[in-house]
């Protein structure tokens, strides 16, 4: 019998998806806790368009609990400040979700 491994998601992957998913803007989700989060922290739709459009991904993706791929995507946003967006990529169902957004200097 062979053993067949899993499927692994690696970055480069993720970034391929995401800024062909997201080229589409129709198919980024944002969740509640996303959107009180770029109300609080000042980071808007047209920041996060950009950090999954051009960011990179900086976490490797992991299998979340819902099924889809978690990774975080960062990119320098405005005045030198890097901004990070949460993602669960859906590949096979061609959506994103927007976990949360945060300011990389304020962790």
């Amino acid at each position: 019998m062979t053993n067949i491994s899993s499927f692994r998601m690696t970055r480069k992957m993720a970034e391929k998806a995401i800024r062909e998913i997201a080229a589409d803007d129709e198919k980024v989700i944002f969740s509640t806790h996303a959107l009180e989060r770029m109300t609080q922290r000042g980071i808007n739709p047209k920041d996060v368009a950009d950090i999954l459009l051009k960011g990179n991904v900086t976490t490797d993706p992991v299998k979340g609990k819902r099924g889809g791929w978690e990774c975080n995507v960062t990119k320098n946003v405005r005045a030198n400040r890097d901004a990070t967006a949460v993602t669960a990529i859906y590949d096979a169902k061609n959506y994103i979700i927007i976990i949360t957004v945060m300011w990389e200097d304020l962790k």
